[in-house]
């Protein structure tokens, strides 16, 4: 990200969406883990941090959004119907989104399924440059793929009350393979400026988060908030493969998404200008 006058484009970026201003000891007041949750130590439950932070309220003008912890338990979700369904699905179903996974992850290992895609791989804009633009975000939902309603049921049940003031961005199942790992990175352009929520759908012990040198293992069946701002890393040393239901939540500040159900329908808006 290119710095400008001593602010990044984020920071700018939020400032003229936003319009108001953090208060500098904002982040000091936010509650941690745990102190028995110490670094080197995975723990078998990523414990609900006691925080008085309100979802709503981290879009802030002095940076992106940083929750000011590392992680964030909601409670549990019930991914039965979700869990079933993936057990039945063919192996091309990961290959259905191969060029998108690619264009938004590199060559990160496993595959991707976008339910919600606010960055198609035919679309050569970048969503932060849409939101500064116009204040919405065109996002491509593909409502005929398998357990497409599942997956809305739970972003409609446990994700979305979480945040009454977002919109869905992307929504994805996220597999890494069994004995795979994704390098340590920060979440940078739209992501930055998101909630990035997780449910695992199928994990196993050998999973290890690493966010800010704290190591995690996630539940089963449990809404997380990651702080996606933050160095994290994931390692995959079990037997078998992780999947996690990613949600990432738009708060209004920042843009308005608006949903297309056809790739064409989304590249006819994008040319025409809706």
């Amino acid at each position: 990200m290119r710095q400008v006058a001593g602010r990044t484009e984020q920071q700018q970026f939020v400032e003229r969406r936003a319009g108001f201003h953090a208060k500098s000891a904002f982040f000091g007041e936010a509650a941690r883990l745990p102190d028995e949750m110490s670094a080197g130590q995975p723990h078998s439950r990523a414990k609900r941090a006691h925080s008085t932070l309100d979802p709503r309220s981290v879009i802030v003008a002095s940076g992106p959004m940083d929750i000011g912890q590392s992680i964030v338990e909601h409670g549990p979700v019930d991914i039965r119907g979700l869990r079933d369904g993936l057990a039945r699905v063919s192996s091309d179903f990961w290959h259905l989104d191969r060029a998108s996974r690619a264009g938004l992850a590199g060559d990160r290992p496993g595959g991707a399924v976008y339910y919600y895609n606010d960055q198609p791989n035919f679309l050569a804009r970048s969503a932060l440059s849409e939101a500064e633009q116009t204040g919405r975000i065109s996002v491509l939902r593909n409502a005929a793929r398998p357990l497409f309603e599942a997956v809305e049921a739970i972003v409609r049940d446990h994700v979305a009350p979480r945040y009454p003031d977002c919109d869905v961005l992307r929504a994805q199942f996220a597999e890494l393979p069994a004995g795979e790992t994704i390098s340590p990175h920060r979440d940078a352009g739209m992501l930055a400026l998101i909630h990035r929520t997780h449910i695992p759908i199928a994990t196993n012990d050998a999973v290890v988060f690493t966010i800010a040198e704290e190591d995690f293992r996630l539940e089963e069946g449990v809404l997380y908030e990651l702080n996606n701002c933050v160095r994290h890393s994931v390692r995959n040393h079990g037997a078998t493969d992780r999947v996690h239901l990613l949600v990432d939540m738009l708060p209004h500040a920042v843009g308005r998404a608006v949903y297309f159900d056809s790739a064409k329908e989304l590249a006819v808006a994008m040319m025409t200008g809706r």
